[in-house]
C-alpha cells in the first residue's frame, strides 16, 4: 500500500512554528496544530523529527489536554527562516545602494559637464 503524504501550507506552518518560538518554552498549542497539520501521521513525523513535542498540558481552565509545544530541532529551523528573511532584506538593500550609486555617478557626470561648460563660457 502506497503512503499518501499530506501537503501542509508552508506559510501557515511557518507562522505556527514562529509563533510557538515567540513564546518558547512556555507556549502550548491544543487545537491549532491539528487545524494546520491535519493528519496524525504528519504530526507524528514532526514529533519524531523533534520539531514538535506532544504531551498532556493543562489548558486555561486547568483541564489536562493533549497539546503540542516546540521541540529542540525547531530552533535551528526558525533560525534558518530568519536568516532567509535577512538575506532577502540585505539583497534588496544592496540593490537600492547600487541604484543610488548609478544615479550619483550620473549626477556627478552632469555636474562635471555643466562646470566645464560654465568654465569654458567664462574664459571666452
Amino acid at each position: 500500500m502506497k503512503k499518501v503524504r499530506e501537503e501542509i501550507e508552508v506559510e501557515k506552518f511557518k507562522w505556527l512554528i514562529k509563533d510557538m518560538f515567540r513564546g518558547y518554552p512556555n507556549y502550548r498549542y491544543f487545537k491549532i496544530v491539528e487545524n494546520i497539520i491535519k493528519t496524525e501521521e504528519s504530526r507524528n513525523d514532526l514529533i519524531e523529527a523533534k520539531i514538535l513535542i506532544s504531551g498532556k498540558y493543562r489548558d486555561e481552565q486547568g483541564n489536562a489536554q493533549d497539546g503540542y509545544s516546540l521541540g529542540a530541532n525547531a530552533l535551528p529551523l526558525v533560525s534558518a527562516w530568519n536568516n532567509e528573511e535577512l538575506a532577502k532584506d540585505t539583497r534588496n538593500f544592496t540593490k537600492s545602494i547600487n541604484n543610488l550609486t548609478i544615479w550619483l555617478l550620473f549626477l556627478t557626470g552632469i555636474t562635471v559637464l555643466l562646470t566645464a561648460l560654465i568654465a569654458i563660457k567664462t574664459l571666452y
